[in-house]
């Protein structure tokens, strides 16, 4: 199992990221492990909106990589499409993120 869905997927350790875990490239640190870059498509955009907490967790467990997030409806994330009374983790979010 990758280790970014053990930890999105907390203690359940499967956030659903991947269907075929067989398939998965061993992470190797020095060689393949830590990220450099963080490459996001389309969170939340006609998904859950935990997506964007997940993509704050990412930043939180290691902050050195650029996150480059495309297609991601940043329009409806911090124009308030998702109320914060009824998304405050959301909220939380964008206020952090």
């Amino acid at each position: 199992m990758s280790g970014l869905s053990q930890i999105l997927g907390g203690k359940d350790g499967d956030a659903g990221l991947l269907g075929d875990k067989s398939v998965l490239d061993p992470i190797v640190p020095g060689e393949n492990s830590p990220a450099k870059l963080w490459f996001l498509i389309q969170p939340g955009n006609g998904g859950p909106v935990e997506d964007w907490v997940n993509c704050e967790k990412m930043h939180n467990i290691q902050k050195e990589p650029t996150m480059v997030i495309v297609n991601g409806a940043l329009d409806k994330v911090r124009g308030g499409f998702y109320p914060a009374v009824f998304f405050p983790k959301l909220a939380a979010t964008i206020d952090r993120f």
